[in-house]
């Protein structure tokens, strides 16, 4: 797994991914989110960063 982290609301989060099957796995606090590469072939990492930051999101609004 490689780390990943992004930016919300000024402060820094760090979740890790996985690049498998034609996929991007991103997993922050228990919880997956997962994508095809598609048209990011070459750009996974920012894929992962995007796929974090939905993560981030979701755990935020519900805390």
């Amino acid at each position: 797994m490689e780390t990943v982290t992004c930016d919300y609301n000024g402060k820094e989060y760090t979740g890790e991914y996985i690049i498998e099957g034609g996929m991007v796995k991103v997993f922050y606090k228990g919880k997956k989110n997962p994508a095809q590469i598609g048209g990011h072939r070459g750009y996974e990492k920012v894929l992962a960063r995007r796929l974090l930051g939905e993560l981030v999101r979701a755990e935020e609004t519900t805390a």
